[in-house]
């Protein structure tokens, strides 16, 4: 949750895939992450990919594995794959599937799953991978997180390992209990959490405004 970066080292930033596979193979082409192999081009430099591969789009197990795979070449180049989990990827661990591509629930089907979260457990290979990736990272003197720091979470004084931890705790309480939640779980998942807040934008932080996604 907390790693250093060397000041003069490359970073690569992206976020919000959303399943669109063939646009992220371009851009990480173009910008010398990864080869016309699909291989990770980028040497011992870094990216981070701050949440949500999942939802709207088509392609998200293409963009997931894509990733599973770019970050273990990175570890042995001496670079680094940091996959962060947003919003939308909580939500489809959680049993939240209002924003999924429908050619998802009907895979789901084909595979005999009552849900398509059912295929992201933790004994599957990409269930237990995401259950292991943080939703805020420290990176050097960098916070990366996909949706902000609230001035409620900095009220309770939470570190980035309560944020991680709390959000690791909520995957396991489908979103129809979430009453369940322990307070702290609670808080990150909910509109101040680090997953969603967007009161840094004055249109979005009126308290009669939900964040929605």
């Amino acid at each position: 949750d907390t790693l250093p970066l060397d000041p003069g080292a490359r970073l690569m930033v992206l976020a919000d895939t959303h399943g669109e596979y063939e646009i992220v193979v371009e851009f990480l082409r173009r910008q010398g992450v990864i080869d016309a192999n699909l291989r990770w081009a980028f040497g011992d430099g870094q990216m981070a990919v701050t949440g949500d591969i999942f939802d709207r789009g088509a392609h998200q197990l293409e963009i997931l594995w894509l990733f599973y795979k770019l970050e273990a070449e990175a570890q042995a180049a001496g670079g680094a794959l940091h996959v962060l989990l947003g919003n939308h990827d909580t939500m489809n661990l959680r049993g939240d599937l209002r924003y999924l591509h429908p050619r998802y629930p009907q895979t789901a089907g084909i595979l005999g799953a009552t849900s398509y979260t059912d295929l992201f457990t933790p004994e599957s290979v990409l269930g237990d991978w995401l259950r292991s990736r943080p939703a805020v990272l420290k990176l050097g003197d960098l916070l990366l997180l996909h949706g902000g720091i609230s001035p409620q979470v900095l009220d309770e004084k939470l570190t980035v390992a309560d944020l991680n931890a709390g959000v690791l705790r909520a995957l396991e309480t489908p979103v129809a209990r979430k009453d369940e939640l322990d307070p702290v779980a609670a808080l990150v998942t909910g509109s101040f959490g680090p997953l969603w807040f967007r009161g840094y934008f004055p249109d979005q932080a009126r308290p009669d405004r939900p964040y929605m996604p």
